[in-house]
């Protein structure tokens, strides 16, 4: 019977549909069947993510939550009108070098620029979430990664050689590869770019970058509105260093040219005002504000090499620990920790370590109790490269530690030609299971064996096997289809995936026994989202032989464009920066006009 005419007869009797939807998230299934005004008795749900569920339970209060999709039993469901699902990595606060500096990698926008395995800009095409087990890979230089421990890394196998000449084993690094980080402990290296000059420095002074680098150490800025009579609500640009008594007289011999005042501040500290309208942009721009929040930008590691080590100099002046030839910086910027380690490689030639301290949340200062984040502590020798290897472009150092941490939510991007990007300055790759910008691998087994049929599947799944990505997740769907059959083989089902090649969708078809539906979301949103959809909702039969096949016509296209659905009025926070815009435009985004 048609699922209209199952409709119109449950109404009449005042009954609805049970629904169970797959990969649930939000419940989208939920809304799109109360606008069609579709009633539902009962709708079960397999979801895993917490927040997706907190979402659910406020707009649907009565939904049935069943947990994770392997864990379904749908025989205990009993009759089953409706099923439905689109099966789908680091985890949150991970940090990913774009061009524009150092984000969170579940802040990524498509479009973005980050830096791949070949030490070059690629474009971000897709991204994703998933809760996933996770662990925490330590390096001998980066600060920790947590990420799932298939996630691979750029790396090279190490091992020793016997030399003869000098009476000794030497180590020697194999050929770079993509390793899996559960794989990576004590066998083998990672690595970070090293940096190179991309694009237009800054065009300033040896004086001003060491300047700007004080200001990174511990400076701020003002830009009061003066309405004394003189200057009629013109504002004060002010640069602003807090400089310990000790230093004072070092601050002061590095400003030759530039104009300043001084002043005390308190007990123990001075102030050194500049009045300098160019130095504070330059330092909002190229530093930040903040004292969390402080980063150094790419317009910084593009500058000369003079230019950059004044900087680091002047930075070093204000938060550097130097005994000899050993360093020591503290700061409670993750962003800065990241590109201070960079700097560092770039000027001094020499890999740093960066470790995580907690200093607890209070502090005790001149009698005052303040709060405090915690720090990243990054040390070095000058001079010495320690226990790392350099090759043209990369630095390689050891993996010291793997840990297992548990379960949570992770992000994944996929960038467009390299598949790799960059975080906490290690280079890792980019998952492209089903991804149309990605290699499409397919359904495999971490072994490398494609699943091609459901009993297959359900076999390794038996025999303890673990499955590479989240595309073996299809199956599931399939073993849930059929279970659901068991007690209405007239189910209805309805399942969504991505854009695949060829081969893979024949394996899907095949399994469903319906081919798929390509339809775009531009023809009826503003988004480009190209997707495959299964369905034996409304069908008809053709050919000889009388197949039956989906009788879905393509939407008509509604022209809807970005700027039909931005609001007109919002929060300012809300707001695209010019750049953004200027990108969103750059990559022809669809309405961006």
């Amino acid at each position: 019977m048609p699922l209209r005419e199952i409709l119109n007869k449950r109404k009449n009797e005042q009954m609805g549909i049970t629904v169970l939807s797959l990969f649930d998230g939000m419940s989208c299934g939920q809304i799109a069947l109360k606008e069609l005004g579709i009633k539902v008795d009962k709708y079960y749900a397999s979801e895993i993510d917490k927040h997706a569920i907190k979402q659910t339970m406020l707009n649907f209060p009565d939904t049935i939550q069943l947990g994770s999709v392997t864990d379904v039993d749908a025989r205990k469901l009993g009759h089953v009108d409706l099923l439905i699902g689109g099966s789908p990595c680091f985890a949150a606060g991970t940090k990913v070098l774009t061009k524009q500096g150092y984000k969170n990698i579940e802040d990524i926008s498509l479009g973005e620029m980050v830096l791949t395995h070949k030490n070059r800009w690629r474009t971000v095409v897709d991204y994703g979430c998933k809760m996933a087990d996770t662990y925490e890979v330590q390096t001998q230089c980066s600060a920790p990664i947590v990420c799932t421990a298939d996630h691979k890394f750029w790396a090279r196998k190490k091992s020793f050689e016997w030399k003869n000449e000098i009476r000794t084993r030497r180590m020697e690094l194999g050929k770079a590869g993509w390793v899996e980080a559960e794989k990576l402990k004590n066998e083998y290296y990672v690595c970070s770019n090293r940096p190179k000059v991309d694009g237009d420095g800054l065009n300033i002074t040896l004086e001003e970058a060491w300047v700007l680098g004080r200001y990174l150490a511990d400076g701020h800025t003002r830009k009061d509105l003066r309405f004394d009579g003189k200057h009629n609500g013109s504002r004060a640009w002010q640069l602003i260093l807090s400089i310990g008594t000790k230093k004072l007289d070092d601050v002061k011999a590095h400003l030759t040219t530039l104009p300043y005042s001084c002043y005390p501040h308190s007990t123990s500290t001075y102030r050194i005002v500049l009045s300098n309208k160019k130095l504070v942009e330059l330092a909002e721009k190229n530093c930040g504000c903040d004292a969390s929040e402080k980063f150094i930008s790419e317009e910084i590691f593009n500058s000369s090499d003079e230019i950059k080590k004044s900087f680091l100099e002047g930075y070093l002046s204000g938060d550097g620990a130097i005994n000899g030839s050993k360093v020591q910086i503290c700061t409670v910027s993750h962003n800065l920790a990241l590109g201070l380690q960079r700097l560092i490689l770039d000027v001094e030639k020499v890999h740093s370590n960066i470790y995580l301290y907690d200093r607890g949340a209070t502090w005790e200062i001149d009698g005052r109790t303040v709060n405090q984040h915690p720090q990243y502590v990054i040390h070095y020798t000058k001079g010495i490269k320690g226990k790392v290897q350099y090759d043209d472009d990369k630095i390689w150092f050891g993996v010291k530690k793997y840990t297992h941490i548990g379960k949570q939510l992770v992000y994944n991007i996929t960038v467009n030609e390299d598949h790799s990007y960059t975080v906490e300055n290690v280079v890792v790759k980019n998952c492209t299971n089903f991804s149309f910008a990605g290699r499409r691998n397919g359904m495999n087994t971490t072994t490398n064996e494609e699943i091609y049929t459901l009993d297959r599947y359900l076999e390794l799944k038996k025999q303890g096997f673990e499955f590479d990505g989240e595309s073996f997740l299809f199956w599931e769907y399939m073993r849930i289809l059929g279970e659901v059959r068991e007690t209405n083989p007239d189910v209805f089902f309805f399942l969504e995936n991505v854009e695949m090649g060829e081969k893979w969708e024949s394996v899907l078809t095949k399994a469903i026994g319906i081919p798929g539906v390509h339809i775009n979301s531009a023809l009826v949103s503003a988004q480009n989202r190209r997707r495959i959809y299964w369905t034996n909702i409304r069908t008809k039969t053709e050919g000889l032989f009388q197949w039956v096949v989906p009788d879905i016509p393509q939407p008509e296209d509604r022209g809807i464009m970005l700027a039909d659905v931005l609001e007109d009025e919002v929060y300012g926070k809300y707001y695209l920066k010019d750049e953004v815009v200027d990108k969103l435009l750059a990559n022809g985004v669809k309405g961006a006009e």
